[in-house]
């Protein structure tokens, strides 16, 4: 199971397309970090795909939920902006892997699939 967290529902619906496509188990997409929270249920995936710039917290933020969370979690931030610093804040903050959109999709599954 795979947790994309992303404000955009387009891209949510997106993220749980590529996985089916690929035969990769399936995902509970949330849009933001308060909707993972308020999840009946959390059961930690083996990853989480999280959209860096997210309604009330950031992706910095829905990093360090997500390593308290699971500390095995493979956590990879995405976004569409390089700014100076975010690689060593996402890497602080618990991510393992940052990554510029648009995302190729065999880069995307390579890391899933690490994981």
């Amino acid at each position: 199971m795979d947790v994309p967290i992303h404000d955009r529902v387009d891209c949510r619906q997106l993220m749980r397309h590529g996985l089916a496509v690929a035969n990769l188990p399936p995902a509970t997409a949330v849009g933001s970090v308060q909707e993972l929270l308020d999840l009946p249920q959390i059961v930690a995936p083996p990853w989480a795909r999280v959209d860096l710039k997210l309604p009330g917290k950031s992706g910095f933020e829905a990093a360090m939920v997500l390593r308290r969370l699971s500390p095995r979690m493979r956590i990879v931030l995405m976004t569409g902006t390089d700014e100076p610093g975010n690689r060593s804040r996402a890497q602080a903050a618990g991510a393992d892997r940052y990554l510029l959109k648009p995302i190729r999709e065999a880069e995307l599954l390579a890391t899933l699939a690490r994981a």
